[in-house]
Order: structure tokens, then sequence, then C-alpha cells
């Protein structure tokens, strides 16, 4: 998210950084904060910056051990 601030204006209309991974697509925005959303299989998720923040904490925990 920090190598792509540059691109996310405050205008949720525009400046908006979409990328895929696999058949994931993800939309990172602003709108009142950093928002992310995730496109998979016909589900929509949003996440805010700092819900984002606190899974990937706890992702990294689990996997380090």
């Amino acid at each position: 998210m920090d190598e792509q601030s540059k691109y996310i204006g405050s205008d949720s209309n525009t400046n908006n950084v979409v990328f895929n991974i696999d058949d994931m697509t993800f939309l990172m925005y602003e709108d009142g904060g950093t928002k992310i959303r995730v496109f998979w299989n016909g589900f929509d998720s949003e996440w805010e910056e700092n819900a984002f923040n606190r899974t990937r904490r706890r992702f990294a925990r689990k996997i380090d051990g």
C-alpha cells in the first residue's frame, strides 16, 4: 500500500489502483481513509486500512511460528 499511495488521491473517483493476483482483483482507493476492495469468484469484500494491517500482522505471526 505504501508503494502505491502516490497514485491514490483524495477524490474517490480518480487515482485508484487496481491489480490482479491469480483470480482475485484488488482495488485500492481513498474514501475518508485508504480502502481495499477484493473481488473473487463472485464475492466482493472491503477492508479499511487499519483492518487490513491488523489481518496482515496476525497472518504473519501465524506463519512465522
